[in-house]
């Protein structure tokens, strides 16, 4: 019986790191004004892997930050400035993700996405990267609070598509990608490509923990 893997994207499959941050941290600085001097880049990237609302509330929270609909233009100010940066950016595939995504498929695995962000630059960053056709199932953030309610909606509809399978697999470069996997037990994968070192990953406890998805040999092994 097949397996289904679910892999996060930014940080695992392609690396817009520098770009994410540089959008959130314009978007901050146009939104808040003199307020966001005190929101440092390292932080905004310590959220990444989170529902994209929930990273805004514990910027807000930890800077004693008022809300009153700021969020909301935060969010919509990034997606410009982000999408725009976007087009004018070559976006590869990491080190072995083709490999590992063709032997999935080869073998007849099922392959879906769970991403924090809206559908429409999930999607994009897919097709601009090449590896948009390789997936079957796509967890985008529709109105969810967290990553993890992400992923159960997602388990949800591939078993009303009629998908069965043996193992579900979860992929990603953060332990929020780790925590999300754990709450719905799966086998959880880290793989330090994105934001988190191994030291940080090995704190979420990951079932499996590899550099680069170069190592996929070694995931399919133990899973």
């Amino acid at each position: 019986m097949a397996n289904l893997y679910f892999f996060d994207i930014d940080g695992t499959l392609v690396n817009l790191t520098s770009v994410h941050a540089k959008a959130y941290t314009t978007a901050y600085q146009k939104v808040l004004g003199i307020e966001a001097r005190g929101i440092k880049r390292k932080e905004i990237i310590a959220t990444f892997g989170m529902a994209e609302r929930a990273q805004h509330k514990q910027i807000f929270e930890k800077h004693n930050l008022s809300d009153k609909g700021r969020m909301t233009r935060i969010i919509k100010t990034y997606e410009k400035l982000f999408l725009d940066a976007l087009n004018l950016v070559k976006v590869k595939p990491l080190p072995g993700v083709v490999d590992f995504l063709d032997y999935l498929k080869k073998h007849g695995d099922y392959i879906g996405i769970v991403h924090g962000g809206p559908k429409y630059k999930g999607e994009i960053i897919l097709k601009k990267a090449g590896l948009h056709n390789y997936f079957s199932l796509f967890g985008y953030n529709e109105g969810f609070n967290e990553r993890k309610e992400i992923l159960q909606n997602i388990i949800r509809k591939a078993r009303e598509k009629g998908y069965r399978f043996k193992k579900i697999i979860v992929i990603g470069d953060t332990r929020e990608d780790i925590r999300a996997g754990k709450a719905e037990r799966t086998i959880t994968v880290a793989v330090s490509t994105g934001t988190e070192t191994k030291e940080k990953l090995k704190i979420g406890k990951p079932d499996i923990i590899v550099s680069t998805l170069k190592q996929y040999p070694e995931i399919l092994k133990k899973v």
